[in-house]
């Protein structure tokens, strides 16, 4: 007696589910497709920041990450600079934290490639203050004098980068973002709440570990704080604003793809098992 359809799959060892199932994750993880996603509130504010600044706008880039949270930060800092190097924009980064320079390497000069990619001239659309040392006392100096820190990480002056033309203390900042896991002190939110948002006003945007959320969100809920975004979640729906899919989105489709794979299993069984009872009868 031939077998129906339902008791060949039946029979099918699970390890080739499994082993299903891992190529599909494979794919997904290697090629993200974008699949649709929920974009929340909080990350379209950020990209509307950004999507609204006027031409030649200036945006101010703190990096307070290291290595250890570039897993969480990585893939929305990467998709947060495309965002800014695609629109005709001027980007200045600097740093408190000690890992910044390497971070800037890694994602900016290794892997963005702004010359090459976005067509962005180093000096004239963007540059790299490098790592400075003083905590919160060189980020309230910073907002009175830009220029308090005199060269780029490189040592040339500020003076002779056009992107620094007209920019010499916090009124010529247009936004502020910062990609943080500091504590206080060194560059923290709270930090940039204390010293630029609350003194003088100045459009501020958090991009943090998801379990620094609770701590930043009263700032976020006072207006202090113009966006606030977990790493985790936020770089895959920024990817998908942008339309450039990465590891955020990367990490979501595998998901995704998993999911699927586990609910058609179950949808099949379950019709596996009315068929062959009732067929039965």
């Amino acid at each position: 007696m031939s077998q129906s359809i339902w008791e060949r799959m039946e029979n099918i060892p699970r390890q080739a589910y499994y082993t299903i199932l891992i190529i599909l994750l494979c794919y997904a993880l290697i090629n993200p497709m974008g699949l649709p996603i929920r974009i929340t509130g909080e990350t379209k504010e950020l990209y509307n920041l950004i999507e609204g600044l006027p031409e030649d706008s200036v945006v101010l880039v703190d990096i307070a990450f290291g290595p250890g949270a570039m897993p969480e930060l990585g893939p929305i800092f990467t998709a947060v600079m495309v965002h800014m190097f695609e629109r005709p924009i001027n980007v200045i980064v600097m740093t408190l934290y000690v890992d910044g320079p390497q971070m800037y390497n890694q994602f900016v000069t290794n892997k963005l490639k702004p010359e090459k990619s976005f067509n962005k001239e180093y000096g004239i659309d963007y540059c790299f203050l490098g790592y400075s040392a003083g905590g919160i006392t060189t980020m309230a100096e910073l907002a009175k004098d830009m220029r308090f820190l005199e060269t780029d990480h490189k040592g040339t002056p500020l003076d002779q980068l056009k992107v620094m033309d007209g920019v010499n203390d916090y009124k010529d900042i247009d936004l502020v973002i910062t990609f943080s896991t500091a504590s206080g002190g060194i560059s923290s939110p709270t930090d940039w709440v204390l010293q630029w948002a609350t003194p003088y006003e100045a459009p501020l945007a958090c991009v943090v570990l998801k379990m620094m959320i609770p701590t930043v969100s009263p700032y976020y809920g006072s207006g202090q704080v113009k966006a606030l975004i977990p790493g985790a979640g936020g770089s895959a729906e920024y990817e998908l604003l942008i339309d450039r899919p990465g590891e955020g989105l990367s990490s979501t489709d595998a998901l995704s793809v998993a999911h699927l794979v586990v609910l058609t299993l179950m949808v099949l069984g379950n019709i596996g098992l009315f068929a062959q009872r009732y067929g039965s009868r």
